[in-house]
This record gives C-alpha cells, sequence and structure tokens, in this order.
C-alpha cells in the first residue's frame, strides 16, 4: 500500500467537495476511538482549553475514584490507564500548559492515595516519571508561566526525591 504524504493529502483533500470532505471525516471517525475523540477535540475544545483541561480532570477524577485499593496489583493496573487517558488527551493539545497542568493534577492525586499503594515502588516509579516531565515541561516554558507554577512544581519533587532517599 502507498501511502502519501502531508503534502499529497493536502492537495488531494483541496479537490474534494464539502460533502465528500464530511464523508471522509466521517469514516475516519468511525475506523478508531481516538481519531473519534480527537476529531472531538478539535470541533468541541480546541478554542477553549481551559474547559478541556477541566473535562480532562473530571474523567481522571471519576477513574481515580474506581480505584481498586484493596490489592496493589489492580491499582497499579488502574493507574496505568489513567496514565494512557492522561497522555492521550495531553497528546490532542499542543500547548505545554495542558500537559503540566494534567501533570500536575496527577501527581497530587496520586498523594491523596492510600499509604500502601502510593509508597509501593511501581506507584513511586510512576510519580518519579511525571514529575520529570513536568520539569522537562518547565524548562522549554516562558518564565512568567514557570513562575506561576513554581511552588507546587517544588512540592510534587522533594516528595519525588523523598521517593528516591526512601525507596
Amino acid at each position: 500500500m502507498n501511502v502519501l504524504s502531508i503534502g499529497e493529502v493536502k492537495k488531494n483533500l483541496k479537490h474534494l467537495t464539502d460533502d465528500e470532505l464530511s464523508a471522509l471525516l466521517i469514516k475516519l471517525a468511525k475506523y478508531k476511538k481516538v481519531n473519534k475523540e480527537y476529531l472531538s477535540f478539535l470541533l468541541l475544545n480546541e478554542s477553549n482549553e481551559d474547559l478541556y483541561v477541566e473535562e480532562v480532570k473530571e474523567h481522571l477524577t471519576e477513574l481515580l475514584d474506581n480505584i481498586n485499593q484493596s490489592s496493589i496489583q489492580y491499582a497499579k493496573k488502574t493507574l496505568r490507564k489513567v496514565l494512557r487517558v492522561l497522555k492521550q488527551c495531553s497528546a490532542f493539545s499542543e500547548k505545554d500548559v495542558t500537559q503540566l497542568e494534567l501533570s500536575v493534577f496527577f501527581c497530587n492525586e496520586l498523594n491523596k492515595l492510600q499509604r500502601s499503594i502510593r509508597n509501593h515502588s511501581i506507584v513511586q516509579g510512576m510519580y518519579n516519571r511525571e514529575v520529570t516531565k513536568i520539569d522537562k515541561i518547565m524548562k522549554c516554558m516562558h518564565e512568567d508561566l514557570v513562575a506561576d507554577y513554581e511552588t507546587e512544581w517544588s512540592q510534587l519533587k522533594q516528595r519525588a526525591t523523598h521517593f528516591d532517599i526512601m525507596g
């Protein structure tokens, strides 16, 4: 199968009518759930990033509320699922601030879990990787935005350092 480059796709899309373009988008949305979610983001949430972040936080909160905390295996599985959703939702938005807010939210939610779960080495690793990701994002951001998140980030980093010492 011959895959077209982005430039060739653009050229071919220019020749389509509105109805043909709509039908093509519907086919694409039906093909995979991720395509449908991304199309929904582009149509509904791209212009209002703050509302999108709040919706994602609500969804992540629902997932985190359903963690089976009686077993570390089930908790780890759910946390991995939450991270997948977080990563996917962050990828839809091209803004670093969105990814930063969602990662900080996830780390804060991890801090609220039962001690036996949040002190498990795998969960600590998840936490430390998110803190590292936050650190990388903040290094690329404008100074004013970094100042807004500095105190929260330093608290998260201190907890990650505590894990490294204790773990």
